[in-house]
Order: structure tokens, then sequence, then C-alpha cells
């Protein structure tokens, strides 16, 4: 994707058309891959397993059963989304019999949810629409992953012992150095204070320091997209409707990193056991401070050892948020 810093709005490469699939299905969300024959890869399941059990209990996909995947290259309401999310909403209310409806995200899902609810809808429309935001392994203040993302790339855990990964970190690297919704998610100064992040033979970079950063590792543009999109997250209040916070915990989870042969290379990775294994805790437990921030009811509940990904397949997991969209909670 390529940033227009002037206008501050990003466009795809010329001759190339990008769109979310099944916006109003469940094919954009079910499974993240499907075999050439159309056939999902059990391996790749994502909201599938959850989707599974909310059919078992009588919901039906395409009537009150529904998902909105978005373009995460794009840091916020990426083609219109959060105007054809509020539509999506009203249709499933009135189809329903004029039953207010449970939001499910995962992880950055959290944060496009919460602009949605701060930015697009007044209070009115969230009393009358919304039932309960049921928010999954939030990156609430950003996560270190995504900022080693932008320094050296990530090849997602794909690399065997003495084998090349199957994905090259610099290729994804080149991805997400002009990705908003990458860059948006770097750790916020608000919550991670002057913790040094990035440590160099020559500098360290605190939270404060990513500007400094992001020009010492040559890339610019990457630059201008943290200008527009810092304090973003920061700035996040809270949404104002009933919220069931989960995530896991316990689990060894980026926290710093230090660079001893320049950004080309990957990192000594320094962790946390506070954490989901992608987010640590400091960013999941911000989720709490709305509690003081709305009449509404915030919950949190915190499942030990399960993984960022792993929560969504956990059966512990998927009973609880069955329980909070069937109103059989105590």
């Amino acid at each position: 994707i390529e940033y227009d810093e002037k206008t501050k709005t990003y466009k795809n490469m010329p001759g190339v058309s990008i769109r979310e699939i099944d916006f109003g299905g469940l094919k954009g969300i079910d499974y993240l891959d499907y075999s050439w024959g159309g056939e999902p890869l059990s391996v790749t399941a994502y909201f599938a397993p959850l989707i599974a059990d909310l059919e078992a209990a009588g919901y039906r996909a395409g009537f009150d059963l529904r998902g909105a995947p978005y373009d995460w290259r794009q840091p916020f309401n990426a083609n219109n989304m959060f105007a054809r999310m509020q539509v999506l909403i009203e249709e499933m209310f009135v189809a329903a019999g004029n039953l207010p409806v449970n939001v499910v995200a995962h992880s950055f899902g959290n944060i496009q949810t919460a602009f949605f609810l701060n930015q697009h809808v007044n209070q009115t429309w969230k009393d009358k629409y919304i039932d309960n935001f049921i928010s999954v392994a939030a990156p609430w203040s950003g996560a270190p992953q995504a900022l080693r993302a932008l320094i050296s790339g990530d090849d997602f855990g794909f690399a065997l012992p003495g084998f090349s990964s199957l994905i090259d970190p610099l290729k994804v690297r080149k991805i997400a150095r002009g990705a908003g919704g990458v860059v948006i998610l770097v750790p916020e100064p608000e919550f991670w204070q002057d913790d040094v992040l990035v440590i160099t033979p020559k500098k360290n970079y605190t939270v404060n320091d990513f500007s400094v950063l992001f020009n010492d590792m040559g890339a610019p543009m990457t630059n201008a997209i943290y200008k527009s999109v810092d304090k973003t997250i920061e700035d996040i209040v809270a949404p104002n409707v009933p919220m069931h916070c989960l995530y896991g915990i316990n689990h060894k989870t980026e926290i710093g990193y230090k660079y001893v042969d320049g950004f080309d290379k990957q990192p000594e990775v320094f962790y946390t056991q506070f954490g989901d294994g992608v987010v640590p805790g400091v960013s999941l437990v911000r989720c709490a401070k709305f509690a003081s921030h709305q009449k509404e009811k915030v919950e949190i509940v915190e499942f030990d050892l399960l993984d960022h990904m792993n929560v969504l397949t956990d059966e512990e997991v998927l009973q609880y948020i069955l329980k909070i969209s069937t109103h059989s909670l105590p």
C-alpha cells in the first residue's frame, strides 16, 4: 500500500485493487485461507470454532451471525468501513426483531471497533443497537512486536532450526513500513513511559524516540505515517457500551530488542511473562481503565496460558462468549 503524505491517505499500487472478502458474510473471518478447491484449511481456523458453537446454539449465518472483515493495512475506517459496519448492525437489529447486537472483536479488530464506537456513532445509537462489546486479546496500548516488524520484519515463527525461514522477514518489513495499520500499533508513550524498547551499539530508543528511530533506520515514509497516527490509540476513550474484556496471560511475550548488527538482522529479544505471546499485559489490562470512565459494566476475564491466537479456539473462552451472547451469565 502507498501513503500520500500530503493528503494523509492510502492507495493500492497502480493497477491493483484489494478488498476484504465477504463483508457481512463469514468467509472473511472463519479461516485465514482456503485451498484452490475452495475447502477451508483447518490449520488456518480463525473465528470458525466460535461460529460453529454459535450456530449450534441456534444462530444463523447471514441472518443474526455475520462478519465484518477489514483492510488491516490502513489504521482505521478503510474503504468506508465504519459506515458499512453501522448499516450491517442496523440490518441485523431489524432482522432479529429489534434485538441489540453483540460485537465480538479480536486483536486489532478491537481498535477498529473502539474507533467506530468513539467516532462514528452517538450514544443514542449505541444504547439502541449494541448489547455487548466482547473484546478478545486487544492491544489497547500497542505491542512491541509491531515495532519489530517495522525495524527488521517478522517471519511469524516459520523459521525452523538450521533452515531458512519460509517467510522472508525483510519482505514483511517492506509491507509493514508503508502500512498505517502496523505503525499505529507501536507502543503508546502514555502507557509505556520511558522504557527502553530498542538497544543498539550507538543509541538506545525509548517509546518517546520512535520518530528518531524510524529516520535512523532509513524509513522516512514510516515516520510520516507515525506522525499522522501518533497518540491515536492513546486517545481511545471508554466506548460507553457494556464490555467484556477477555485475554490470555502467562505467555512469554516480546517486550524489547537488542540490535548488534544493524536493522537488517533479527535482534536479541527480551521477554515478559505477563502477556499473551503477542500483546504484553500493560496493553491488555488497559481495558480495565474504561470501567472508571463509563456507567456501563466492564468485565475483565483472564485465561491462564492462552496465547493471542489460541484464545479464539479455547473451549472455555468460546463457552464464555456463548453465555454472553445468549444472556446466560450469572
